[in-house]
């Protein structure tokens, strides 16, 4: 699975997934035209983590592009720096400066002719274990004889008793 991470992003979690809701489960074709043209200040941000998500998935996994689209998209939360405001009268407000952590994850498009030829090599394969399985001699007695006696595998059950409510006997 190509991913990407972006860690320490300057803006907050809340402002963040306002963009991630409008790319998941996209392609990434939808995905890369949305993004340049949203009006929000973080969409270049997420825009370039996209595309180093897309890079890994080619470098690392020989995947295309065409094939991909977005599986998870998570924002968490960073560090907050807390700062102070300087209000009227002396006073001093506390300003809670939030960074985010971003994570996309990439995944291939089903396709049928994928699944045909992994079908086909399945079944290939599950041919030769039943080639292998027939070639094997026949199990020990032992579990027939444990089926013979269906009175060794009862078990016994004891009788539960209760205790008055007052607790005491």
């Amino acid at each position: 699975m190509p991913k990407a991470v972006l860690r320490n992003i300057g803006s907050s979690p809340k402002k963040l997934r306002l963009i991630a809701d409008a790319i998941r489960g996209k392609t990434v074709d939808e995905a890369l035209a949305i993004l340049q043209f949203m009006q929000k200040g973080e969409a270049p941000t997420l825009l370039k983590l996209l595309k180093s998500a897309i890079a890994n998935a080619g470098s690392n996994h020989d995947l295309r592009a065409d094939d991909l689209y977005i599986a998870k998209i998570t924002i968490d939360g960073g560090a907050t720096m807390k700062r102070f405001m300087a209000r009227a009268r002396g006073r001093a407000c506390r300003i809670r400066k939030r960074t985010s952590h971003a994570k996309i994850v990439l995944r291939e498009k089903f396709s049928m002719a994928k699944f045909a030829v992994s079908a086909q090599t399945a079944e290939a394969g599950a041919k030769k274990t039943v080639k292998k399985a027939a070639s094997k001699p026949a199990a020990s007695s032992k579990p027939a004889a444990k089926a013979a006696n269906p009175a060794a595998a009862k078990k016994t059950t004891t009788k539960k008793t209760t205790k008055p409510a007052g607790g005491k006997e």
